[in-house]
């Protein structure tokens, strides 16, 4: 019997280089990112931000992107432009995510469980280390997660910004 928690229905957030509407700045020295509607990262539909963050010929980061993830505390995985990242293509007629995003993975570690269309169950695994900054989702048949894990990364905080008041 699965045991479902309150984070499963918690979904990320991501916040990327440019654009407009609801935005986030952040501040690297200090390790905190705050709501800032003159933010240099603005949020962005999740499922198809993958397309705007990624180059997927150069494994690296196509512009800066914050992931805010409610299961750590709204902490925030930061990627800047230009970061090599890793793609993990994972595809099954039944996909079981085991790591999410901000989980720190090391080569080996399984991140999904495929089931195929044979019935045969596949794992997928990390081949670097690193964190989990992004997870992709194509609604194709079947399914497609497309798992983006750097090593160029900073967690963090979100702080709390009052009217009238600098940072």
């Amino acid at each position: 019997m699965l045991e479902y928690k309150p984070e499963d229905y918690l979904f990320p957030e991501l916040y990327v280089e440019g654009g407009a509407g609801d935005c986030v700045s952040v501040d690297l020295s200090r390790g905190v990112y705050w709501r800032d509607s003159k933010g240099a990262l603005c949020k962005v539909v999740y499922e198809e931000g993958w397309k705007l963050i990624i180059d997927p010929i150069e494994s690296t980061a196509s512009r800066s992107f914050l992931t805010i993830v409610p299961w750590m505390e709204y902490k925030g995985v930061y990627v800047g432009r230009g970061a090599r990242v890793e793609l993990i293509e994972v595809r099954g007629v039944e996909v079981y995510i085991t790591s999410r995003e901000g989980a720190v993975v090391e080569e080996g570690t399984v991140i999904a469980y495929v089931l195929t269309r044979k019935g045969e169950t596949r794992t997928r695994k990390a081949r670097t280390n690193g964190v989990i900054a992004y997870i992709a989702w194509e609604p194709l048949v079947p399914p497609l997660y497309v798992f983006v894990v750097t090593r160029d990364y900073r967690v963090l905080d979100a702080i709390e910004v009052k009217a009238n008041t600098t940072v």
